[in-house]
């Protein structure tokens, strides 16, 4: 018969850091020895890149989620005129159909900030600092 497994607790308090006591200074070197050692740590770790890639590809762009959402709202408002013309909609149909038109309204304003943060991708720096500076002038002029 071999030896049977012991259960060993290690007490790792030694290799603990109290970031309370520290003063900021060496607050800081310690944060910033922690950076530098998870990224040492970092390079030695293989990942596969086929999968970061694959998971990356499968993602639907936002816009493809903005017309999925669309479609599914027009579709029960759809749903919703029709039962409203055979026979009336009860209360949790007037609920549904609140919920569908807050909906729409999130969806319409965050349309309008994808193609506005698009539309400042797309400028060149110079673009932007004009237009940031005629929004400044704008807001100070109120």
């Amino acid at each position: 018969m071999g030896k049977k497994p012991t259960r060993r607790v290690m007490d790792a308090s030694h290799l603990s850091v109290d970031y309370q006591s520290l003063s900021r200074t060496d607050s800081r070197a310690v944060k910033a020895q922690r950076g530098e050692d998870l990224a040492a740590e970092a390079k030695n770790v293989a990942i596969n890149s086929r999968i970061a890639e694959h998971a990356i590809a499968t993602l639907p762009s936002v816009h493809t989620m903005l017309h999925n959402s669309y479609a599914i709202i027009d579709t029960e408002l759809r749903r919703l005129g029709r039962q409203s013309h055979r026979g009336g909609l009860d209360r949790a149909d007037t609920a549904q159909f609140e919920k569908y038109a807050a909906s729409l309204v999130r969806l319409v304003k965050m349309e309008h900030e994808v193609r506005d943060n698009s539309s400042l991708d797309a400028m060149s720096d110079k673009e932007l600092t004009e237009e940031v500076v005629k929004k400044l002038q704008e807001s100070t002029d109120e």
